[in-house]
């Protein structure tokens, strides 16, 4: 027999023992406590059933959803009590005998009562029902009659009484005193034979007869609701010493349960320690066994086995176990192999205990966690839409994985040959050499980790008054370094940062392609808006920037200007010198334009030997100054062609919006106007669009 059986088996004939000595005085107990629980539940609700009936303003009462709820409640629990307690009296009599209890309340008190509390209801929901049709309907009607029979009295100069018996009907139906109403008829009755008009004695006759209908229903009401309260107070004090003895006993019953409950508590208790104590002494070699052995297996060994022979539940478990440990000391290793594998072996390589435990398991769970971060990383950083959008995601794993809050992303300039920071969260000063020589830069130089106390010479900047420790980390690109991540902590910190620092590396390297990637589209995108000879913005660019600026503008209030600028005499530069130089002059021209003008300002090739300057946020007028510096600066520089020195002039046109215009293409057109007129008067000059322009132009035309 199994032993699990043996103490079910054990557990069943202590269990029917109890049962046996305790089931004649349990059960009688039992039944009383159970008859009694629904006189005191019928208690409650006669209690609920008084209140109701004695407040203060059953109307208000019975007006409000509480009450609605109420009755439900009584009704429900009426019922149920009516049925559960008519169950246990065809025994009653013995189960009292046994226990020496002889209660008061039998079955026809409760019937009688229940048919009492019946009664009372259908009574509450009668004065109910007439309640709504009173304020409901009556009262409302009776309310807008008055109301038009008060403007007619008002008009008759009877203000005063007029509101004397709106006071008087108001306060009958708040009171729901028929006496007020009385008051108000025999008011109405008295206006009726001092005023004049045929009208108003009509309006005062209906009135009377609306009113004299309302008073007979209220004083119906009243009557209903004295002889309800009568009846309810009666019913609840002949019946209140009834549920105070059946509240006793049922208290008595209660007690006599616990007794009882307790004592076969206490039966069981000690068998159950019996039970246990047998037990756990037969068992206790094998406990050990498996103790021992799931101590050995939470620190990642394997070998330990359970010798515990037996056909019982206990000695398949122990079977089981031992072939559970067999297969983790065979598969163990290889899983944790392959899983660095996969995490690659940079991790492994760059600090071994910073990663490996003693304990294999936590080994594979650190290697399997890592991996799966880095997935998750990569695939979140690949749908980002530009490279600082990469650069700020790199930086909230840096801040909440690894609890980096300081950190600086340089990256290369390559035209500029320069560092440029794209994320600086850090008070720590970046030394200029480095930023304007990146080949200083220890890690750009090496391509490998610099950190400041192995290169205290070289990063003396990171270690000032031993305040704060820095990491330097090279982001490959292609092959080549491209940018650094520059990571700051506290001294007392550094240790904590050098074991996280072979995790951080796996994430910039991760992180590295994906930003590569999203500047070779930035590269792109930038390439498709700008002209491929001078790199200035051509007019795709244009259009883009035009549809959003404007709106700005005019939400702001700037006022932009716009130069048309053409080089004077340029087909006869291509016609002398061909078309190869005529692209030297172009893009020296571009060259003068972006150098006279703002950063802010945008310089766009319009067309063949056309450029356009946009000047956001400009002073009115100041437009055409710009325009002459750009026409005397080009008209200043030397052109080297062939070894020749030439010099050319420009024309320019100006326009502003609004000024000249609230459609920023339109003014474009006033600008070409201008310049069209600049050609017409010489060329070399600029000319400032007026309306007379393009009148005669289109006169010309």
């Amino acid at each position: 027999m199994r032993i699990v059986t043996k103490i079910r088996l054990g557990f069943v004939v202590i269990i029917f023992l109890a049962l046996l000595l305790a089931y004649t005085g349990f059960l009688g107990v039992m039944r009383v406590k159970y008859a009694f629980y629904h006189a005191r539940n019928l208690s409650n609700i006669l209690y609920d059933v008084f209140l109701i009936t004695h407040s203060e303003d059953l109307y208000l009462l019975t007006r409000d959803a509480k009450y609605q709820e109420n009755v439900k409640h009584i009704s429900v629990d009426l019922n149920a009590a009516l049925e559960e307690i008519s169950k246990p009296f065809s025994d009653v009599d013995k189960v009292v005998y046994f226990l020496s209890l002889g209660p008061d309340i039998m079955r026809e008190d409760v019937e009688y009562y229940a048919n009492f509390i019946r009664e009372l209801i259908v009574k509450a929901n009668s004065i109910n029902q007439k309640f709504q049709v009173l304020f409901q309907k009556d009262r409302i009607l009776l309310g807008k009659k008055y109301e038009d029979l008060m403007v007619l009295l008002t008009k008759k100069g009877r203000i005063k009484e007029a509101y004397l018996g709106m006071g008087l009907l108001k306060s009958a139906f708040e009171t729901l005193n028929p006496k007020q109403l009385t008051e108000l008829e025999d008011l109405l009755i008295e206006l009726k034979d001092r005023v004049n008009g045929k009208e108003l004695v009509k309006k005062i006759d209906s009135f009377l007869r609306d009113l004299r209908q309302v008073k007979s229903v209220l004083v119906d009401v009243v009557q209903d609701l004295d002889s309800y309260y009568k009846l309810s107070g009666s019913f609840y004090r002949d019946v209140w010493k009834d549920i105070e003895n059946a509240t006793a006993y049922t208290n008595k019953a209660i007690v006599l349960t616990i007794v009882l409950t307790s004592f076969i508590f206490l039966i069981l208790s000690g068998a159950s320690i019996f039970i246990g104590y047998k037990f756990s002494y037969l068992l206790k070699k094998y406990f050990d066994q498996m103790i021992a052995a799931l101590d050995e297996l939470r620190k990642g060994h394997f070998k330990e086995r359970v010798n515990y022979v037996s056909k019982d539940e206990f000695g398949v478990l122990a079977q089981e176990f031992n072939e559970i440990m067999e297969m983790l000391h065979d598969n163990i290793g290889f899983i944790i192999y392959e899983a660095e594998e996969a995490l690659s072996t940079r991790i492994m390589q760059l600090d071994c205990k910073n990663f490996r435990e003693d304990n294999p398991l936590h080994t594979a769970r650190q290697v399997v966690e890592a991996l799966v971060d880095l997935n998750r990383y990569k695939s979140i950083i690949e749908d980002d839409y530009n490279k600082l959008e990469v650069y700020r995601h790199f930086y909230a794993v840096l801040k909440g994985k690894f609890g980096i809050s300081e950190v600086v992303i340089l990256e290369l300039n390559e035209s500029k040959n320069r560092f440029e920071p794209v994320l600086e969260e850090s008070k720590e000063p970046t030394p200029v050499d480095v930023v304007v020589t990146p080949q200083v830069c220890r890690a750009k130089r090496t391509a490998r980790v610099v950190n400041a106390l192995e290169f205290a010479e070289i990063c003396k900047y990171s270690l000032a008054n031993n305040q704060k420790f820095s990491v330097c980390i090279p982001i490959l690109m292609a092959g080549e370094v491209k940018g650094v991540v520059k990571l700051f902590v506290p001294m007392e910190e550094k240790d904590q940062l050098l074991k996280k620092l072979p995790f951080i590396v796996k994430y910039v390297e991760t992180t590295a392609p994906v930003v590569y990637a999203a500047k070779l589209i930035e590269i792109t995108r930038e390439q498709s808006l700008r002209d491929s000879l001078t790199g200035l913005y051509n007019r795709r660019f244009l259009e883009s920037y035009l549809e959003k600026y404007i709106s700005f503008a005019q939400r702001k209030g700037f006022n932009v200007g716009f130069i048309m600028l053409d080089i004077d005499n340029f087909k006869r530069i291509n016609d002398t010198y061909g078309h190869k130089n005529g692209d030297i002059v172009l893009k020296e021209v571009a060259h003068v334009i972006t150098s006279s003008v703002r950063s802010s300002d945008v310089v766009v090739r319009y067309g063949g030997e056309e450029f356009l300057v946009v000047l956001p946020d400009v002073a009115e007028g100041k437009a055409a100054v710009v325009a002459e510096k750009i026409r005397k600066n080009v008209e200043m520089t030397a052109i080297h062609i062939e070894g020749k020195v030439i010099h050319i002039t420009i024309s320019a046109g100006v326009a502003e919006y609004p000024k000249h215009g609230t459609d920023p293409y339109q003014v474009i057109k006033f600008a070409d106007i201008a310049l069209y007129q600049a050609k017409k008067e010489g060329k070399n000059r600029v000319v400032v669009f007026d309306e007379s322009m393009s009148a005669n132009l289109e006169d010309t035309t």
